[in-house]
Parts: structure tokens; C-alpha cells; sequence
């Protein structure tokens, strides 16, 4: 399947910028999260320096996904996974160090700082997050949803769209789910299942999961439908565009 010239223009960008030859040997490739390179296309204007604004983004976004995935429960006696999480926090500060160099070139320390209190705001509602007891489940979508989305709620300040992020932040969080089911289905186990785990299932069985992920799903649909009215014209693409299709690119990958 050809890939959204969109996605496929960025994901190209990120990949080359995050190139490393002993970090690509050793773990996956960058796994970019397209949905949101549809977002910040939306939010940002036609600024010269967009294409850079979207690509410091995504790699402070990979950053932060990555550094999500050390296991903080790790057996010290295997050698193996803390060689491989050791390689995962490296890789982590790598794509950091790689965003500030990009935005080092543009000379705009607004957007820095910007995105830096966007950081700082998302450390601290991964406390909540990832450490808080959760009694029920809107409570957690809802706190979930913020912290997937802080980082483009950063962005869409900068450049006064956030009126209606909102929407966005439902959007993101819909993609999320479903990416997270076709996921569970395929058999693979990531780092938002066993979250949802901990968090709100008593009995820690896929079929169980399952069945939550689509009750999340239907749950976050349903609200996301309300917000479709009077949306500015900016904002049109993401109501158009299919969330399926944007499913199969970062599946497909």
C-alpha cells in the first residue's frame, strides 16, 4: 500500500534523522504515531520554519514514547533486557538531543520553551498516570488522553489553536485505541496494555482486555461525535480524514 505523501514526507524525515547504525542494530525502528504528523499539519500556519516545528515535535514525541518503555521491574540477573534497556534510555536521550539540534538551526527559543513546559507538564501527569489507582474507567481515559496529547497541546498554544483542542485530544486518543486493539489482536504486547492492566482490570486475561479496549473505544467515539459541530475550518481534515486509513499506515510500517 503507497503511503499518504504526508506521512510518508515525515516518516522519511524522522527515520533519516534518527538514523543510527548501532541503535538501529540492536532495537526496532522508530515507530511514528502518523496520526499526530495529521494533527500538527492542521495546528500549525504556514510558517516558514513548519516542517522543522513538526519534526522537532515528532522526535520529542518518539523521545518520550521510548523512555516509556523501560521496565522498572526488570530481573538485575538478566543480562540481556538491561542491555537492552540500557540501549532504550540511550536511544531516548538520542532522539532528544537530535530535536533541540533542529530547532537549534531556527534560532526560536519561544518554540523551545514552548515545547519544554509541554515536557514539564507531561512529567507530571505521568506521575498521576502511570502511579495513581483508577476506580473507574472514564477517569482514566480522560487523564490518558491528556497526557497522549500534551505534547501537540504545546504546539497548538504556540500558535493560539486551542480552542478547540478538544477535539484533537478525543481524535488522537480514538486513533490510539484502535491502534492498541489491532494491536492485541496481532498478538503483540505493548506498554498501554499492561498500563490499562494495572490499572483497571482484576482479571488480567487478553479476552478481558479485549473487551475493556472496545468498551474505550465506543466510549471515546461517542464523545468524540459531539465535538464535530462548528469545527473551524482548519480542523476539517482530521473530520475527514478516515482514522481507519491512518490505522493501516502505521500498521503497515
Amino acid at each position: 500500500m503507497r503511503q499518504h505523501p504526508l506521512f510518508e514526507h515525515y516518516t522519511n524525515l524522522i527515520h533519516t534523522s534518527t538514523k543510527n547504525k548501532y541503535l538501529n542494530k540492536h532495537l526496532d525502528n522508530v515507530f511514528v504515531e502518523t496520526e499526530k504528523i495529521q494533527a500538527l499539519d492542521c495546528l500549525i500556519n504556514n510558517n516558514a520554519n513548519k516542517e522543522n516545528f513538526i519534526l522537532a515535535t515528532m522526535l520529542v514525541q518518539i523521545a518520550l514514547n521510548t523512555h516509556d518503555q523501560i521496565d522498572k521491574q526488570m530481573d538485575d540477573q538478566d543480562i540481556k533486557a538491561k542491555k537492552e534497556q540500557q540501549l532504550t534510555v540511550l536511544a531516548g536521550d538520542y532522539y532528544s538531543g537530535i530535536y533541540y539540534h533542529i530547532l537549534s538551526q531556527s534560532s526560536d527559543i519561544s518554540f523551545i520553551r514552548q515545547l519544554a513546559e509541554g515536557i514539564h507538564e507531561l512529567t507530571k501527569l505521568k506521575t498521576t498516570v502511570f502511579y495513581q489507582a483508577y476506580d473507574r474507567t472514564d477517569r482514566f481515559l480522560a487523564d490518558y488522553s491528556a497526557l497522549n496529547s500534551m505534547i501537540i497541546k504545546s504546539v497548538a498554544a504556540y500558535f493560539n489553536r486551542e480552542t478547540h483542542f478538544d477535539f484533537v485530544s478525543k481524535w488522537l486518543l480514538a486513533i490510539k485505541l484502535e491502534r492498541e486493539y489491532s494491536r492485541l489482536e496481532q498478538g503483540d504486547q505493548t506498554f498501554f496494555h499492561q498500563l490499562v492492566q494495572d490499572k483497571l482490570l482484576k482479571q488480567n486475561t487478553t479476552k478481558h482486555l479485549q473487551n475493556l479496549l472496545k468498551q474505550m473505544i465506543h466510549y471515546t467515539k461517542r464523545e468524540l461525535s459531539d465535538y464535530k459541530k462548528l469545527l473551524p475550518e482548519y480542523l476539517h481534515p482530521l473530520t475527514t480524514f478516515s482514522v481507519n486509513t491512518i490505522l493501516e499506515e502505521g500498521l503497515s510500517k
